[in-house]
């Protein structure tokens, strides 16, 4: 298993501004983020860990099959868990 610590913050805004993560392996997010596209768990983690703002922008986070959302940071826009998708804090 992967796993991906991002100390960046993402910015833009318009739908083609997203986050999208795939594959197994986990991603983890630390910062604030400001984009306003969606932020799409089609595999693995989205692990958010931000400490102010959202982890997740603004836009609407899908949780799809087989992935999982988790973490102890805010996630701002709202939240869909699909079929067997999970969510951990």
């Amino acid at each position: 298993m992967k796993t991906l610590i991002n100390d960046r913050a993402y910015s833009g805004s318009g739908a083609s501004t997203s986050i999208i993560k795939e594959g197994d392996g986990a991603w983890t997010l630390t910062r604030a983020n400001t984009y306003t596209g969606t932020t799409e768990v089609n595999g693995g983690a989205l692990v958010v860990n931000n400490l102010s703002g959202s982890g997740t922008g603004m836009g609407e986070v899908n949780v799809n099959a087989g992935a999982t959302l988790s973490g102890s940071g805010r996630v701002e826009g709202p939240v869909t868990v699909a079929g067997l998708g999970s969510l951990f804090g």
